[in-house]
């Protein structure tokens, strides 16, 4: 079916902290990076509307459209085309018709850094062990937004306070389309549901 090609390196740090007749605490610090690629996959494209498997990108790596804010003008969604020019260069105007422009790479998923810290103690046959691990560098695809940060079109579901940036009047510039009640605007896949984590469990 395919082949993928995984590098990487990992650090591994162990502590006695303390060891006595009736406490004991050790320590445990890893930390790994991994870079994977797939290398062949016989010409094939696989997966979802959004997460791909494609030969010379990373598995899982997302595609769709990439979203260009709100029009200033109306307050439609607008996307950049990224569609081929005969110059062998790329379009970046923007356009209202999400038909009218093209899928391209909006994320990574496969996190930069894998990390974790663990703590064990043990006083008078009384054993705790404490573990806490993150990952750090990857993006993350919100497959909710179109429900709760879709610029009201649904009408039934609660929106995310972002949505309160949305466009009212011309000449606003903002990242979040005008709300149209029942009325998509902007809800397609594309980069708009696009997050990077910085640190685990935090996301810009």
């Amino acid at each position: 079916m395919g082949k993928l090609k995984n590098s990487g390196i990992e650090f591994t740090l162990n502590t006695v902290n303390i060891r006595s007749k009736n406490f004991s605490w050790t320590s445990n610090f890893n930390i790994s990076a991994n870079k994977n690629k797939i290398t062949f996959l016989n010409g094939q494209i696989l997966g979802t509307s959004v997460s791909k498997a494609k030969e010379g990108e990373p598995l899982g790596v997302f595609y769709a459209r990439e979203f260009a804010g709100a029009d200033p003008a109306n307050g439609d969604a607008l996307y950049y085309k990224n569609t081929p020019k005969a110059d062998q260069t790329v379009d970046r105007t923007t356009t209202n018709d999400y038909n009218a422009a093209t899928d391209t790479r909006i994320g990574n998923p496969n996190p930069k850094f894998i990390y974790g810290f663990s703590n064990s103690m043990s006083y008078r046959g009384i054993d705790l062990d404490i573990l806490l691990q993150g990952v750090s560098g990857n993006d993350v695809y919100n497959g909710g937004g179109q429900y709760m940060s879709a610029s009201g079109s649904n009408g039934y579901d609660n929106q995310t306070t972002d949505q309160l940036a949305a466009w009212k009047q011309p000449g606003d510039i903002t990242m979040v389309p005008e709300a149209r009640l029942f009325y998509a605007n902007g809800i397609n896949a594309s980069s708009r549901y696009i997050s990077k984590v910085l640190t685990s469990g935090l996301k810009q």
